[in-house]
């Protein structure tokens, strides 16, 4: 069992001056239409920022077109208490002062459009990815525990991207750098009567950088430079469509990357490299059914392959492939019990029909994993107490097959101390059930465990967010959090 104490005092201050244009033709959002902007992540309900129990971080469309962000990595490291590390494979991310690289970011959920998309125990956030940033509207990051409304995974946070609707401009981009790179992006808007759509595509290619890596700076290893071994390409397209209350979206991406660190010990300098492709399909409808009274259905199935190519010294080449697919269906209802009070109840079920991971080297093949389900319940009270202060409450239970129950609450109080700032108290528990990998992986110095169980974090947080001028917003954290049996790979 491994316990941390993080307590830090975290001042991000957001700067948005309406002056300043990204294009003659793109105005800047201004301060107050972003705070007025609806957030959906942290209670699967619009609500606006400086109401929603948790500390969040919006990123618009404008911010990612006048910083020219390409990947997910480089939005979120502009937000305060993140940062990330990359292994020339993957890139890896960290917030307050927690971040275990390797672990593949499966203590965070990256949804789109609320819909999982971690649901084999990790997702890219760099080139991974592979989806073009201006399909996106704006990214909602909601920080700390998220496992009332999101089940395992959401341990340190919730990361939502927002697509645009068929109101938004079509668009072509291309581009090109250093290192070889060039990329090309086109999204079209289509309206047909009560059918709406969109659909985007993207590309990029690079050749990667030559590196001088110190640890290889031998004559058999040409001297610790690896050349044109960074290469990266990805592809993905993007649908969206709306008929009356019914959504449909459709994902299809891939991206495969050169590997040119010798991990894991294989030859350096030579042809490893692996390869990452989803397919997504969604569908939504809501419906209202009285006053005050909606219920949403969801249904998706995703599925989500790796593959990678390891070659060693002398000629034996590893491969190892993962595989996940999954089928969902959520149910949500939302009632407005009076003006001051609204709950929200929701069910989950997952039935993740293949979930394996294999590899093979000198001609033996091993394999772990086996399908799995799972049912999650979840409610949630919002009671405004007064004008100025509103208090929410929750809790979900989550069974998952070969894995003990879990009952995650949830608390926050929110009290606005002036016309333009507002004080947040918040608790929250999280868990991550541990995959087939980390449960069944042996090989070499690697040893399964038995008695492999979740991981726990508790977290308490005091959040103030102050509007200092019309252009200027000011938030600040003090968290306190705690995790047990952080799931570590160890030989």
């Amino acid at each position: 069992m491994i316990n941390r104490l993080a307590v830090g005092l975290v001042c991000g201050i957001a700067v948005v001056l309406s002056a300043v244009q990204v294009r003659a033709d793109e105005p800047v959002t201004p301060l107050d239409e972003l705070l007025q902007t609806p957030i959906s992540t942290a209670s699967k309900y619009d609500q606006q920022m400086s109401d929603v129990p948790a500390s969040v971080t919006v990123i618009t469309a404008e911010e990612i077109a006048r910083y020219g962000w390409r990947t997910l990595a480089d939005v979120l490291n502009s937000t305060s208490g993140v940062y990330t590390t990359y292994d020339r494979a993957y890139t890896y991310l960290g917030v307050r002062g927690v971040g275990l690289p390797s672990d593949y970011n499966n203590r965070f959920l990256v949804l789109i459009d609320g819909i999982n998309m971690t649901l084999p125990g990790s997702i890219g956030i760099g080139t991974t990815l592979a989806i073009d940033l201006a399909s996106f509207s704006r990214i909602e990051f909601i920080r700390g525990p998220g496992s009332t409304m999101y089940g395992t995974g959401a341990m340190f946070g919730v990361i939502n991207l927002i697509t645009k609707d068929e109101r938004e401009r079509s668009s072509v981009t291309v581009g090109g750098g250093s290192a070889g790179l060039m990329t090309g992006a086109a999204r079209a808007s289509i309206a047909a009567g009560e059918l709406k759509g969109s659909v985007a595509v993207s590309w990029q290619e690079s050749r990667g950088r030559d590196l001088y890596i110190p640890e290889y700076d031998a004559p058999e290893t040409n001297h610790g430079v690896v050349r044109r071994g960074d290469w990266d390409h990805d592809r993905s397209i993007l649908a969206t469509a709306r008929w009356r209350d019914v959504q449909f979206l459709a994902l299809q991406s891939t991206r495969s990357k050169g590997v040119p660190t010798g991990s894991w010990g294989t030859e350096f300098g030579g042809s490893q490299k692996i390869t990452d492709g989803r397919t997504l399909f969604a569908i939504e409808g809501t419906r209202r059914l009285g006053a005050g009274k909606t219920l949403t259905a969801r249904a998706f199935n995703d599925r989500f392959d790796y593959h990678g190519s390891y070659p060693f010294e002398g000629g034996s080449v590893l491969t190892d492939n993962s595989s996940t697919s999954s089928t969902s269906a959520e149910l949500q209802y939302v009632w407005d019990i009076r003006p001051t009070q609204r709950l929200t109840a929701g069910a989950g079920y997952v039935n993740s029909r293949i979930s394996t991971y294999a590899w093979a080297l000198d001609g033996e093949a091993f394999s772990v994993g086996a399908p799995y389900e799972t049912l999650s319940l979840s409610a949630q009270l919002e009671s405004k107490l007064s004008r100025l202060l509103t208090l929410t409450v929750g809790a979900s239970y989550d069974n998952r097959s070969g894995a003990a129950a879990a009952l995650t609450p949830k608390g926050a109080l929110i009290l606005k101390t002036g016309r333009n700032s507002a004080l947040k108290v918040l608790y929250g528990r999280a868990f991550r059930a541990p995959n087939s990998y980390e449960r069944e992986y042996e090989s070499g110095d690697f040893y399964a465990s038995d008695h492999l169980g979740r991981e726990n974090i508790r977290t308490f947080e005091l959040v103030w967010e102050q509007k200092i001028t019309p252009s200027v917003l000011l938030s600040a954290a003090l968290f306190d959090q705690n995790m047990t049996d952080l799931i570590r790979l160890q030989p």
